[in-house]
């Protein structure tokens, strides 16, 4: 039986002091509070930056049992690279610590820009190069350049799968 999960973009969100969040609740407890009734939240520092692999460690800490994040993929792959020729971004941004949360990591969520239109070489070849399994992932992420001011994370205990998914803007798909 396939599980459905249901959650938000994000957890820090002013708007929602006093109102989702219980007035008093301190900022470094909303993402346990959020974790707590939701089944998944969308990581989206990821998507401007990368981040340190000491910081999806403790997002996943902080984070209930059964949970999981997906992890937005970057902003220079989708929408100022637009898909084409990134192989060496994605190997950077998967080295960069995705792999951290361990069994709490959901999927990678691909958001194409609205005026992207759909070019099925472009896609493909994306789609090609996105790992579909631990070694695939590991693989990738061992090609990480100078770029990445961290060693590599290759940690891949807890993930036996990897997943992506992708949102699409345009009504050319």
């Amino acid at each position: 039986m396939a599980t459905i999960r249901t959650g938000t973009a994000g957890w820090v969100y002013e708007p929602w002091r006093g109102t989702f969040f219980p007035e008093g609740l301190v900022q470094k407890k909303e993402l346990a509070y959020a974790s707590s009734r939701s089944g998944t939240i969308e990581i989206n520092a990821t998507f401007r930056a990368t981040q340190k692999p000491a910081s999806f460690t403790k997002w996943a800490s902080e984070a209930r049992e059964g949970f999981v994040f997906s992890i937005k993929g970057p902003q220079l792959v989708t929408h100022i690279k637009r898909l084409k020729d990134c192989r060496a971004e994605l190997a950077n941004f998967f080295a960069s610590g995705p792999l951290a949360p361990g069994e709490k990591l959901g999927p990678f969520i691909w958001q194409l820009p609205p005026n992207l239109s759909y070019k099925p070489d472009v896609l493909g070849v994306f789609l090609e190069l996105l790992p579909k399994t631990p070694e695939q992932y590991t693989a990738l992420a061992g090609e990480a350049d100078a770029r990445l001011k961290t060693p590599p994370f290759l940690d891949t205990a807890g993930v036996t799968t990897i997943r992506h998914a992708i949102e699409l803007r345009n009504a050319s798909f």
